[in-house]
């Protein structure tokens, strides 16, 4: 029974993050989430699980992470979602590679003004980007507090129903 919500759950955050609906979350918001969340706590992981038990966020099964999961996953590997006001978010947490990792994931409407939010976060500068089917990866190396060797990743598709943003924040071990 516990397993059959699990999937329900993913089914409809999947399909919520897939359709055109009023409730997409401002992209100032989503780096609100993603700044409170996963860049002020990069070097201590364990933070961002004791927050996701501690709230009740939904685990998403292994298999069914494929928006925020890494090619390589370390030991400390976790991911989940979770409402907040009208939106939905996935996080996922990764120690792989002497990296410590954090991916936020959430649906947008205006891609320049994400970028534009970004760039008001952060001290970033743009050093690669590539696309590859309906994926657009942009690499920032950015200056944070924890480590003024981090990178942010940003990973989008502009296709019409699957305008979803994915932000990664890296840094070395």
């Amino acid at each position: 029974m516990n397993r059959l919500l699990v999937y329900t759950l993913i089914f409809f955050l999947f399909l919520n993050l897939r359709v055109n609906s009023n409730e997409i979350i401002p992209e100032r918001e989503t780096l609100v989430q993603f700044d409170g969340i996963c860049v002020q706590n990069i070097d201590r992981l364990e933070h961002i699980s004791q927050t996701a038990s501690n709230l009740n966020w939904m685990k998403i099964p292994p298999g069914q992470d494929a928006m925020i999961a890494p090619r390589v996953k370390g030991p400390s590997y976790q991911s989940w979602g979770y409402r907040y006001k009208n939106g939905i978010f996935l996080i996922g947490i990764n120690d792989a590679e002497n990296k410590n990792s954090c991916s936020l994931a959430a649906k947008y409407s205006d891609l320049n003004n994400f970028k534009r939010n970004l760039i008001d976060f952060y001290d970033i500068k743009l050093i690669n980007k590539n696309s590859q089917g309906m994926q657009t990866s942009e690499i920032y190396k950015a200056n944070l507090q924890q480590s003024d060797q981090g990178l942010i990743v940003l990973t989008y598709s502009t296709e019409v129903g699957y305008k979803f943003i994915s932000t990664t924040v890296m840094i070395p071990k």
